[in-house]
């Protein structure tokens, strides 16, 4: 299962950066402007959306992470 879970992963990441439709890294404009801090040229709620995208696995590895208090994983 674990070998099924590791290859369908590997697709993913093969897709994202080889066959995903747009623009390549920084030929983007919106990633770009993201990469270069213009934040004046970028709508905040896409800003939001980038930077939640590093917030939720934080979160999630917290609850995750065994503590001495609980035994149990989220």
């Amino acid at each position: 299962m674990r070998l099924v879970l590791l290859s369908i992963w590997i697709l993913f990441v093969i897709y994202a950066f080889l066959l995903a439709p747009g623009e390549r890294g920084m030929d983007d404009p919106l990633l770009g402007n993201i990469f270069t801090f213009q934040m004046d040229k970028v709508d905040p709620s896409i800003m939001m959306v980038f930077y939640l995208l590093g917030i939720y696995p934080l979160a999630f590895a917290c609850l995750l992470l065994p503590t001495d208090d609980r035994e149990i994983p989220a």
